[in-house]
């Protein structure tokens, strides 16, 4: 008696085991790549190329504050035997002053980048992950993850979504453009 309930015991053990082995199988578990998504979507490419503009447009400033501070170097070096002690130490002056106004320019300009750049892409960021969350949990998934965060080893590529969310938010993104342009 004690080994047929001994049986029955471990028989319905192994089924209770074998149903929640076949559950969690059946849960889904799904990656997304992060950096595929901002370099490959529609608007990190806008992202991309907006921020590309407005560095060459600073690079450009920055030129013109260069040549003008070349131009006073050149200009003390023609002038530097007929000018006095006096208008030298006043030319060299406004050298410097033009030289450290070119560093906190330049400092200003990377800073204001950056922060702008930076700004924009974790918006963008928390746009997309919001819409893999969406597509997440209408796949009815068990485990969303980043393929690029650390501790993930390897991915079967079977699992990822990437594909998904990129067709999901250029949707949005052209939506969001054509929008924009009827109220413009």
């Amino acid at each position: 008696m004690n080994k047929i309930l001994s049986g029955i015991i471990a028989l319905s053990l192994t089924a209770g085991a074998l149903q929640a082995a076949t559950q969690a199988a059946a849960q889904k578990i799904v990656s997304i790549d992060s950096v595929r998504l901002m370099q490959e979507s529609k608007e990190g490419q806008a992202l991309f190329a907006d921020f590309e503009a407005e560095r060459n447009k600073a690079v450009t400033e920055l030129q013109e504050v260069e040549k003008d501070a070349k131009q006073l170097v050149d200009t003390l070096q023609k002038q530097q035997a007929l000018l006095s002690a006096d208008a030298l130490r006043e030319k060299r002056s406004e050298i410097e002053r033009k030289e450290k106004q070119l560093t906190r320019k330049r400092d200003e300009i990377a800073e204001d980048l950056n922060t702008t750049f930076q700004g924009r892409q974790e918006a963008l960021f928390t746009k997309q992950m919001t819409k893999a969350r969406a597509l997440f949990t209408e796949q009815k998934g068990a485990v969303l993850i980043d393929k690029r965060t650390p501790g993930v080893l390897a991915m079967n590529e079977d699992l990822d979504m990437t594909d998904d969310v990129l067709k999901a938010v250029n949707v949005d993104y052209d939506a969001e453009q054509k929008k924009s342009k009827k109220s413009a």
